[in-house]
């Protein structure tokens, strides 16, 4: 993080452009020793003036040195030395402050952590919505191209909805058409469920299936893709030929 409008608090002249957070760095003015750190972390360290080794806020001396160390106020920054009890410059009570802080600063984490949670419950609900939308898309041939291009955007979270079509749906439009859409968003996790649908009593159904065992990279499906070679529809058994001739080469 670049500072760009931040003063050293000790002579109020502006820090070095090339300040880096979380390493001490000298003020080009009066040379203390200072170290920035984000907001949340403020009174969580405090460097030694002497070696530039950070310390927690309440140690007295610096761990690597043995310099005596300070601390800013939280209200003022006003440099104190550890151990002060009230600012030598506003009189707060400088302990107090900082755990006032601390706890303030956890209660926001929390918050921020719930709000984030409340947010991607959101996005999945919406997210769910949409493709139950497209999955009854589905059911109408005209409307596949969109749906299923618009259902390989969505990717992987839309594959169980789209297994539990190709399952279930009594319409085979939108049963062979869940099959292409899990051939196209290509997630192995598809793969057995697919590979059932090879047996659906819909030849349009068994032939989007081993297309889409081909774009899977199914090897595994082998054994069940050559029973389509004796299948009743001659289309179906040249797309199983060809999907096992493709499965050689993979």
């Amino acid at each position: 993080m670049n500072l760009t409008s931040l003063n050293c608090p000790n002579c109020g002249n502006p820090l070095p452009q090339n300040a880096m957070s979380r390493q001490p760095f000298k003020c080009q003015a009066c040379g203390s020793l200072l170290i920035m750190t984000p907001v949340e972390e403020r009174n969580q360290a405090n460097a030694c003036a002497q070696c530039g080794t950070v310390n927690s806020p309440f140690q007295r001396y610096c761990t690597q040195c043995g310099e005596k160390l300070t601390v800013d106020c939280p209200i003022c920054y006003r440099t104190n030395p550890v151990g002060t009890e009230y600012c030598q410059s506003c009189g707060v009570d400088i302990p107090e402050e900082i755990l006032r802080r601390e706890a303030w600063y956890g209660l926001k984490k929390v918050n921020d952590e719930r709000r984030k949670a409340a947010l991607v419950q959101a996005t999945q609900t919406e997210q769910r919505g949409e493709i139950n939308r497209l999955l009854s898309d589905l059911d109408e041939p005209s409307r596949h191209a969109f749906a299923i291009f618009s259902l390989c955007q969505i990717g992987s979270a839309a594959v169980e909805p789209l297994i539990e079509t190709m399952r279930q749906d009594t319409d085979p439009d939108a049963r062979y058409a869940s099959a292409r859409a899990l051939g196209m968003i290509g997630d192995p996790k598809a793969i057995p469920a697919v590979t059932a649908a090879l047996t659906d009593p819909e030849p349009a159904v068994r032939y989007c299936a081993v297309e889409a065992l081909s774009a899977l990279k199914a090897t595994s499906a082998r054994t069940e893709i050559k029973k389509l070679l004796t299948d009743k529809y001659l289309w179906v058994r040249e797309r199983a030929q060809k999907t096992l001739d493709e499965l050689n080469h993979a």
